[in-house]
């Protein structure tokens, strides 16, 4: 699955985390990802990208429930 969030610096050394989607800077709890030191931002990315691969499973897996009729385990 291609990456969702990535980082980069800023021509001042401030790491920024990147909404590729939206085409934004990322947001986490309500705050703009920007302005970061680089371990934090390689961090917040990491994080990001691991929510977003979990929410688009789970995505899948309720649309094969869904398409099965509502049985778990239904062949």
């Amino acid at each position: 699955m291609p990456r969702r969030f990535e980082r980069f610096a800023d021509p001042c050394g401030n790491w920024t985390v990147w909404d590729k989607m939206a085409d934004v800077p990322a947001t986490y709890q309500g705050y703009a990802l920007a302005g970061l030191a680089p371990e934090d931002a390689k961090k917040l990315a990491t994080l990001l990208n691991l929510i977003y691969e979990a929410e688009c499973a789970a995505e899948v897996e309720t649309g094969n429930r869904k398409s099965q009729g509502g049985r778990e385990g239904a062949a």
